[in-house]
């Protein structure tokens, strides 16, 4: 078990500590995230956020000028995905996203909701790991699960989809028969073999390309060049991996 001394415990604090106290910076990281996602979204661009938590992307998807269906399944950030504007460009489901269509339990993080998942094996390897020492997934909640390929049925192919699920990306990916032209999806230390899972999906072309950022969700890119599944899977193998907590992959098909 990692000390409350390790890097990896400390980012987790200091992380927690931030989005309690210092909304300033989270305001400074809105900002920063708008000119991220310019590289891949435009005006009148269609968004799926899905795992929108309380909103700081979809906020910069909106400040873009971007049309927004924002998938969320817990209540508490309910309000405040509804309070986004301007409420025209705004669509909220207060759903989950997974493989199959139907309902299923939500395991509601009480110390730090933004770890609420539908995946009981995330949770098992995040407290086997020490790192989330102090998180207690304590709620369970029945939630409507729908599949990408619905959402799409209804708002039409987006033109970007970024995905947070905590461990679930997977089953979300499984449920996405052809990925659109611009997709972000979180990856984690202790669960390097499921990021790659994603990776191999079929709905990613063979001519898709991949690139990564580390723990800041505004980038930067860490490879100059976009490499193919293969090169991307090795990174993630390498040591240098091991020492940041999560990231995020980013695919262009």
């Amino acid at each position: 078990m990692l000390s409350a001394h390790s890097p990896l415990r400390r980012s987790l604090v200091f992380d927690l500590y931030l989005r309690t106290f210092r909304r300033d910076y989270w305001k400074r990281t809105k900002r920063d995230l708008v000119e991220f996602y310019r590289q891949f979204v435009g005006p009148d661009s269609l968004v799926f956020d899905i795992g929108a938590n309380s909103g700081d992307h979809a906020a910069a998807f909106l400040a873009i000028g971007a049309r927004l269906v924002a998938v969320e399944p817990l209540p508490s950030c309910w309000a405040q995905l509804n309070a986004l504007h301007p409420k025209h460009r705004v669509t909220v489901l207060p759903c989950a996203v997974g493989a199959e269509s139907g309902t299923a339990t939500f395991h509601i993080c009480s110390t730090g909701d933004w770890l609420s998942t539908l995946s009981t094996d995330w949770i098992k390897t995040a407290r086997e790991s020490g790192s989330y020492e102090g998180m207690h997934w304590d709620k369970e909640l029945p939630v409507e699960v729908r599949t990408v390929d619905s959402l799409i049925a209804q708002f039409g192919m987006p033109d970007f989809i970024k995905i947070d699920v905590e461990g679930a990306e997977s089953d979300v990916l499984d449920g996405l028969s052809r990925a659109p032209k611009y997709m972000r999806f979180e990856f984690h230390r202790q669960t390097v073999s499921e990021a790659i899972a994603c990776i191999r999906k079929p709905c990613f072309p063979p001519s898709a390309r991949f690139n990564y950022i580390i723990g800041d969700p505004c980038g930067p890119l860490m490879l100059s060049d976009w490499v193919q599944g293969k090169q991307l899977e090795n990174i993630l193998c390498s040591p240098a991996i091991q020492e940041h907590e999560y990231g995020d992959i980013l695919v262009v098909t």
